[in-house]
């Protein structure tokens, strides 16, 4: 069971990773079971906002109180909890590669969404994830000093995180040539039916 990295056990508010992000959309208001959503969700026609509003009703499932909860999302059939972290991998790899999605410690995450890329059979996608957590192993130590420095900067700047840059650049260019987005609306649009049972 994977859990969060040292460096992001400061108060979630300050360092805007996952849990954080989720509990700002939420804005603290109940939320109901979300199976019946999933069938307008399936029926949208941009396949950005259809993942985006997937994440968001499995967050639902993960939340109580209009709270989430990491160990809700740990209890979730494999491909929800995978589906709902690959979206939140993807988004910050969008924004700055795997410097910001470590830093932002989705370090916790990245197993999960390696389960939903295999059972979708991305296995690029997945290649790339795999050998970025092997970066991190390597250098782990490095990234605790630096993210309790608390310096963005200079975390992206060492060199012995440099490794993360091809990698970066390479997922970016996969992203480009099949968005993952697509990917997975492409699945949901085929297996609705699945993916509701998973809310029964």
């Amino acid at each position: 069971m994977p859990t969060r990295s040292r460096s992001t056990e400061a108060d979630p508010a300050a360092v805007p990773g996952p849990a954080a992000w989720w509990q700002r959309l939420l804005g603290g208001r109940p939320r109901q079971r979300a199976g019946p959503a999933l069938w307008q969700i399936v029926s949208l026609q941009n396949d950005g906002e259809l993942f985006c509003q997937l994440a968001n009703e499995i967050g639902a499932l993960a939340s109580r109180g209009g709270r989430f909860q990491q160990g809700r999302l740990e209890r979730l059939p494999p491909l929800l909890r995978g589906l709902f972290s690959l979206a939140h991998v993807d988004k910050a790899l969008g924004e700055g590669g795997f410097h910001r999605a470590f830093w932002q410690g989705y370090l916790a995450y990245v197993p999960y969404a390696l389960e939903a890329l295999d059972m979708l059979q991305l296995r690029r996608h997945g290649a790339l994830l795999a050998e970025a957590i092997q970066v991190y192993i390597c250098h782990e130590a490095r990234i605790h000093q630096l993210a309790r420095q608390g310096d963005f900067q200079a975390f992206a700047r060492c060199a012995e995180l440099r490794a993360f840059e091809p990698l970066s650049m390479a997922y970016a260019a996969l992203a480009a040539q099949a968005p993952l987005a697509a990917e997975v609306a492409r699945y949901a649009r085929a297996h609705t039916r699945q993916l509701a049972a998973l809310w029964a």
